[in-house]
């Protein structure tokens, strides 16, 4: 039985396609003809999109979106320069020996080792680089979530119920907390204390019923104290 073809998945394909893409304008740059017909094509297609408007001048840019593209253009020409400078360093000439003395080796080792330093230096520099922008990316990243979470705790404080407050309160054991939940507490031992007085001591039925309406309400019923 013949094996089954293994069945792409989307990304191998669309990696299929870029690299024969990458072949087929590789082809057409080798021919100088056909090179010269796709870089014209190019250029009128480049004009019809500018006339349309859908490409902007540098000139026509704001200020914000000027420095945004110089920025890119910047990057880009950076990484080019790099890609030439290792390239380089890949088809470094090794020379061969200038005599036939049996005293020197048959290939040179300076110019390997030397072309080997200069890959490792630029392949670091290349590295470094990524490691930082990395980190930068990770350092606004934490910021965010630092700053979306105060903003939760700030919307959860705002809609916090009589429960969830004294839940709130009782989780955390630091010093500063301890001291408010012991003013919370004496403050509400005052005020009752305090109502049980002025109830015992007054004798007026339009008084007491007064407090009695002050003391009554939608939250006292649901929390039943």
């Amino acid at each position: 039985m013949a094996n089954a073809k293994k069945k792409q998945t989307r990304e191998e394909r669309l990696e299929k396609k870029r690299q024969a893409e990458k072949l087929r304008y590789q082809r057409i740059k080798n021919d100088p003809v056909k090179n010269a017909e796709l870089k014209e094509k190019e250029k009128q297609q480049y004009k019809k999109k500018k006339e349309k408007g859908q490409i902007k001048s540098i000139n026509d840019m704001t200020k914000r979106e000027q420095r945004a593209v110089r920025k890119i253009w910047r990057e880009k020409t950076k990484k080019h320069r790099d890609r030439v400078k290792l390239q380089s360093t890949i088809n470094y000439p090794v020379t061969p020996p200038a005599s036939d003395n049996d005293d020197q080796p048959l290939f040179p080792q300076n110019n390997v080792v030397l072309a080997a330093k200069r890959r490792s230096e630029i392949q670091r520099k290349l590295r470094n680089q990524l490691v930082k922008k990395q980190k930068y990316k990770i350092k606004q990243l934490r910021q965010k979530v630092h700053n979306f979470q105060n903003k939760l705790r700030r919307i959860r404080k705002q809609k916090m119920t009589p429960n969830s407050k004294v839940a709130d309160l009782l989780q955390d054991n630091s010093k500063d907390n301890v001291e408010k939940v012991k003013k919370k507490l004496l403050f509400s031992e005052v005020i009752q204390n305090q109502l049980k007085e002025n109830i015992n001591l007054t004798t007026n039925d339009n008084e007491k019923k007064i407090f009695k309406k002050v003391l009554s309400g939608k939250i006292v019923k649901k929390y039943k104290v």
